[in-house]
């Protein structure tokens, strides 16, 4: 479906997310958004799209890359977020993946740097604490 129809599916995706935020995975059957779980990035793939009249133009690109990687199938498990910086005045699109268990959601996010993690079900952004080292204090004397 996807190799037939990509730059349909790209353009009508460029058109939906324009001014939304969203999590959603691309696999062989199509596109489907996520609303439940909790979602964390890896910062494997990352796109900034400028809000400019390239707008459309730039997601539409990015579209088309995501579902040109679902498509090689080497990534099954990968989601992706999109959401507005405005800091940055750009969009913001994110690889990661989809956890059901906060602990494992929260581990990854560790081992890939990740400063922030979304909960899907709450629509809450939530801080990822960073790693503390803990020493045996057994040994420190």
């Amino acid at each position: 479906m996807l190799e037939l129809e990509l730059d349909t599916v790209a353009q009508s995706l460029a058109d939906e997310f324009t001014n939304v935020g969203a999590t959603f995975k691309v696999d062989d059957t199509g596109i489907s958004r996520v609303t439940s779980g909790i979602s964390m990035g890896d910062s494997l793939v990352v796109w900034n799209i400028a809000i400019d009249d390239q707008l459309n133009d730039g997601l539409k690109s990015a579209f088309s890359k995501m579902i040109a990687i679902a498509q090689t199938g080497l990534y099954p498990d990968r989601s992706w977020g999109i959401w507005l910086d405005a800091s940055n005045r750009c969009y913001m699109i994110e690889s990661g993946r989809i956890f059901t268990n906060v602990d494992d959601a929260i581990r990854y996010g560790v081992e890939h740097d990740q400063r922030y993690g979304y909960d899907l079900d709450r629509a809450f952004a939530f801080e990822v604490p960073q790693m503390v080292e803990v020493v045996d204090l057994e040994y420190v004397r």
